[in-house]
């Protein structure tokens, strides 16, 4: 299977927000990360219910 994704960015000082926002989100290993391939896409999924308490109307 061919895989499309070549780069993921990703920033260090992020890494609260996105695991508080978001499922699958990659941790480093060995100065690197990967996406979960046995995920959709990038291998995220937003934690819609975690983030509501965020919204502001």
């Amino acid at each position: 299977m061919l895989r499309a994704l070549r780069h993921q960015e990703w920033f260090h000082d992020h890494v609260r927000i996105e695991s508080m926002l978001f499922d699958g989100a990659p941790r480093p290993y060995e100065s690197s990360i990967a996406p979960d391939l046995s995920r959709a896409g990038c291998g995220l999924e937003f934690k819609h219910r975690d983030a509501a308490r965020y919204l502001v109307k």
